[in-house]
């Protein structure tokens, strides 16, 4: 079994997100980033371009550093440097910027991206380490509704396991399949055959 042929839906409004989205963080402790609704491969290649800007790059540095920035910027400023550095997988800057920050960068995080992108899961690292709370998100798996988590070991052959201290520990049969007529076993073979350690290390 794979996930080409699957996608998650979206049933966002304009002000709130469906159970497959979240902001990342509550609204009342952020600011709108200004791409806040573009796809995350829109946004990466916009943070990426950014990055490479001389003076953004010296932030960046330095805050990999843990060195304190030479310039006070106001709550939005700081949020973009965060936003940045997540969006450019930049774990060790995302964090000193989560330190320092007043405000969060608020966008819409869709979890069919961060399931199907594929280096999501170095922006989902500096996402988590930088505080980030993508507990809420689900993903439609074929006809089901599973958490994110879940979707992303289903889906992904990366290792998991340091990912997953970032998640509550999911719980029993919260997203197992509710009747024997689903598919989501084939995700547990390799090749022909059935994989214990897939079993084993399924959240």
């Amino acid at each position: 079994a794979n996930c080409d042929d699957y996608d998650t839906p979206c049933n966002c409004s304009p002000n709130e997100t469906c159970e497959y989205c979240s902001w990342g963080w509550p609204v009342e402790n952020g600011t709108w980033m200004k791409d806040w609704d573009v796809r995350l491969d829109f946004a990466v290649r916009a943070a990426a371009q950014a990055a490479q800007k001389p003076f953004l790059c010296e932030l960046l540095k330095m805050a990999r550093a843990g060195k304190e920035l030479p310039l006070a910027l106001p709550a939005e400023g700081m949020a973009r440097l965060l936003d940045i550095a997540i969006l450019t997988g930049d774990r060790e800057a995302a964090a000193h910027f989560s330190k320092k920050c007043k405000a969060r960068p608020l966008r819409r995080w869709k979890g069919k991206d961060i399931v199907f992108y594929d280096d999501s899961e170095h922006i989902l690292l500096a996402a988590l380490w930088a505080g980030a709370d993508f507990q809420s998100i689900h993903v439609g798996i074929g006809a089901h509704v599973i958490p994110l988590q879940a979707g992303i070991f289903l889906c992904r052959n990366e290792d998991w396991e340091y990912c997953a201290q970032f998640f509550k520990p999911a719980v029993r049969g919260e997203w197992g399949p509710t009747s024997t007529n689903n598919d989501l076993g084939g995700f547990f073979f390799d090749g022909r055959q059935l994989s214990v350690d897939r079993i084993q290390g399924a959240p």
